[in-house]
């Protein structure tokens, strides 16, 4: 009696099983296809699965072709490395040196009806010597710096999380 109840209840099991199939293809079919009714197998391939390329590969592919992980954080460095420099430029004296050469006249000769010459050159040069300002030089400096440090973070944890994206689950 007992193996009776066993057998009727592995039946009703497999029914359900192949009812929940059905649904399931119904259910795939109404997703994919315009009429549901359409004919369709569907295929187990998961025994002909191509194997993962080793890790070292898909890791230097992914920094390679990845660059909205990888561009963004490094530019972000090099621009707040500039900024270090131009927050130098601050700091520290700068000279310029500028020459001028043309027409010194209300007309366009090259001499006057005395006979005067009316070409003439100016050289000039500027000394900027930064002494006092408050500590906003310094301040900015300091200011890069951090940002700088902070472009690096975001760099390192780019890279990590590209990392973590990509680590291998064995089977």
């Amino acid at each position: 009696m007992k193996a009776q109840i066993q057998v009727a209840q592995r039946t009703r099991d497999a029914q359900d099983a192949e009812l929940a199939a059905l649904k399931s293809r119904l259910g795939l079919s109404v997703l994919v296809f315009p009429d549901f009714r359409d004919t369709f197998t569907v295929v187990d391939d998961l025994q002909t699965i191509a194997p993962l390329p080793p890790l070292a590969d898909v890791t230097a592919s992914a920094q390679a072709n990845s660059p909205g992980r990888r561009a963004p954080p490094q530019a972000s460095v090099q621009q707040e490395a500039s900024g270090i420099e131009i927050a130098r430029g601050g700091v520290l004296p700068s000279v310029s040196f500028d020459y001028f050469y043309g027409i010194n006249a209300n007309q366009f000769a090259t001499h006057d009806p005395e006979g005067n010459l009316l070409l003439g050159s100016v050289a000039q040069v500027q000394l900027n010597v930064p002494l006092w300002g408050w500590g906003a030089a310094q301040s900015k400096l300091t200011q890069a710096h951090l940002r700088e440090q902070a472009a690096k973070s975001d760099l390192t944890l780019a890279q990590r999380q590209l990392q973590a994206s990509i680590v291998h689950v064995p089977p």
